[in-house]
């Protein structure tokens, strides 16, 4: 229940990101990425943990349908010969594992599309499937679980979580 009065405040706080893909139902809400965290949310950010700061993988924003079941996680990353690659991840959300699955993956670049894909696999298994979790005051916060009991260079949680911002 918590999971949906937070999702349904959401609607209500649409930024004005650009939008490079577009979900089957419509854009209801965008909340933009703003920084990483252990497991709490804090006004202070960490930097990318090493393995997506290696692929030059910066998270966008996370955008749900007027429902809240399907998400899309966009990001931008690099080719391998240096092009700019945008990786949008649609996502089902399964309320009962607060998880969210990925369903297909879309990827659009100004070069190559070949370059792009070998950064859309590795994102496609890393987020296979990722656990959310939302802010308890104001709901202002969504943070998706991109490390998830591993050994990491950023938190002794073994959590690394992307958050974005609702505002």
């Amino acid at each position: 229940m918590k999971g949906l009065i937070f999702l349904a405040s959401l609607m209500i706080g649409s930024t004005t990101l650009a939008e490079t893909f577009k979900l089957p139902a419509g854009t209801t809400f965008r909340a933009k990425s703003v920084g990483y965290d252990c497991g709490e949310f804090t006004s202070e950010y960490l930097g990318a943990p090493k393995e997506y700061l290696e692929r030059k993988i910066e998270f966008v924003q996370l955008s749900a349908d007027k429902h809240l079941n399907t998400f899309l996680v966009e990001a931008n990353y690099e080719g391998t010969n240096g092009e700019k690659c945008i990786y949008g991840g649609f996502y089902d959300r399964d309320r009962t594992t607060v998880r969210i699955n990925l369903s297909s993956s879309e990827v659009v670049t100004d070069g190559d599309m070949e370059n792009c894909l070998d950064g859309q696999m590795w994102l496609d298994n890393k987020l296979s499937s990722v656990k959310y979790e939302a802010s308890k005051r104001g709901y202002r916060f969504v943070a998706l679980h991109i490390v998830e009991d591993a050994q990491n260079e950023l938190c002794e949680s073994n959590t690394v979580r992307t958050v974005f911002d609702r505002r």
